[in-house]
């Protein structure tokens, strides 16, 4: 197979982590496999076949339920299997969200028959991994450090209020100018409550799940119609790896029955929240 000489072999990997067809499927429908055969007789075409221009790509194909003009829904990637045409992976979608972030294309981490793929995105001073939700049909596109802007929206598996916890953290050189009136070896008490933050899963998650932590700035309530679902999507800010010199927003998408607290999110308070991003590239 012929290999485009702009893509290069440290720049789309392979990834290692074990994926299942609806990983990315349970916020949306418990389990949609139950009812595969009515999403695929009523799905329609979003992208043809598109061919492989790179050894780990298959000829693939997306499907779309209910059809390519819903807010949300289900997208089903088909790849070629030696003779035969598989189901390599079902995502659920929300067009409505999502916030736009410009930044540089530094990897591509395809699933098994490179049909699916997780994008990097540079900052200056950081970066994020998203799903990307349109690959097929820009995956030929994908060139190493291009610029370009992408949609991204976090899908929370869980969110809730921010519990306010007192921890003790010791001065040192490394965090000196976050206390400029302490000397180095004191212990200062921290409030959580009002803490942000940005970090992958902790807890051995796929490379594109964080936990999120942050001041919810705005919040609009939504009905995904094809789910029969209402959520709500969330703005909060987050401080990029917890210092304060960067601050990212984040639109969070939180389904009702996501939501842990018996009151719906309130403005200006404190969220936790864990999930995955999902997005595609807008522009380059």
């Amino acid at each position: 197979m012929e290999q485009n000489p702009q893509i290069e072999r440290n720049f789309i990997e392979l990834s290692k982590r074990a994926h299942f067809i609806g990983s990315r499927t349970g916020i949306f429908e418990e389990d949609c496999t139950d009812r595969l055969d009515f999403y695929m007789q009523n799905a329609g075409v979003k992208t043809a076949v598109t061919p492989a221009n790179h050894e780990l790509f298959t000829p693939s194909c997306a499907l779309i339920y209910p059809d390519d003009r819903a807010n949300d829904g289900f997208e089903f990637i088909i790849a070629s299997c030696e003779s035969e045409a598989i189901i390599n992976t079902i995502f659920g979608f929300v067009r409505s969200a999502g916030l736009e972030y410009r930044g540089k294309l530094s990897r591509v981490n395809v699933w098994d028959k490179g049909a699916v793929a997780q994008l990097e995105l540079d900052f200056d001073f950081g970066d994020v991994i998203f799903f990307d939700e349109n690959f097929i049909a820009k995956r030929e596109h994908y060139t190493q450090d291009m610029e370009c802007a992408a949609r991204i929206y976090l899908l929370a598996y869980g969110a809730e209020n921010h519990k306010d916890k007192i921890v003790e953290l010791e001065v040192t050189e490394a965090n000196k100018e976050m206390f400029p009136e302490s000397q180095i070896g004191d212990v200062q008490q921290l409030h959580t409550g009002e803490m942000r933050a940005f970090v992958g899963d902790l807890e051995g998650g796929d490379i594109d799940e964080y936990e999120l932590i942050g001041k919810i700035n705005a919040i609009r309530k939504i009905r995904l119609e094809t789910f029969g679902k209402e959520a709500y999507i969330c703005t909060i800010d987050a401080f990029h790896d917890g210092f304060d010199e960067h601050i990212l927003d984040f639109e969070v998408v939180i389904m009702e029955d996501v939501w842990r607290e018996k009151d719906p999110p309130q403005m200006d308070a404190f969220i936790w929240a864990k999930g995955y991003f999902g997005g595609e590239i807008v522009s380059v």
